[in-house]
């Protein structure tokens, strides 16, 4: 029995549910990026969480873009950040 919510419509749903979703953790994700310190977080605040926003140009967001989707940037970068976290090269 299709009652108005089939399969088309499920999936159609499912990908607006998830971009309303990315598109409100966008700002967390960006302070992430810039670093999420006190002083940083109390600014944003003020700015009604626009500062993070304001930061990030197209040109940054779509380099940000590329170490992401890109399998071997990712990958190097999660290695750079290995390193740097647990311990420098000898």
């Amino acid at each position: 029995k299709n009652n108005g919510f089939g399969y088309k419509n499920r999936n159609k749903f499912v990908k607006m549910e998830y971009s309303r979703l990315a598109r409100k953790f966008l700002n967390s994700y960006l302070q992430v990026c810039h670093g999420k310190n006190f002083l940083f977080r109390v600014i944003n605040k003020l700015f009604f969480h626009q500062l993070t926003r304001k930061l990030y140009n197209e040109k940054s967001l779509l380099a940000i873009l590329n170490v992401l989707e890109c399998e071997t940037h990712r990958e190097l970068f999660i290695e750079a950040l290995k390193e740097e976290i647990y311990g420098k090269e000898k």
